[in-house]
């Protein structure tokens, strides 16, 4: 993408993002969903699945990040031990 591109941004920043349940996860997603259906460029930041079980998948473990896709929605899923060391 270069700069003559017209593309709208935006970047979510939430601690739950599906799979994760509850109205949180279901509010960003849609917000997400609906300015990518209306054509914009989505990056989701938030942390690694973990609720309502407590218990961070395998494939996300022992990773500080993992990038992903959801429906057009790129993700950025960070470790927990990132998000709460400085």
């Amino acid at each position: 993408m270069g700069s003559s591109d017209n593309t709208k941004r935006c970047t979510i920043l939430t601690q739950y993002f599906p799979p994760d349940m509850g109205g949180a996860s279901t509010r960003c997603y849609n917000v997400a969903k609906g300015l990518t259906l209306s054509g914009w460029d989505v990056m989701v930041i938030t942390t690694v699945p973990h609720y309502p079980s407590g218990e961070t998948p395998r494939r996300y473990r022992l990773r500080p990040w993992t990038t992903e896709s959801m429906e057009g929605i790129r993700l950025l899923r960070l470790s927990s031990t990132l998000v709460f060391v400085s």
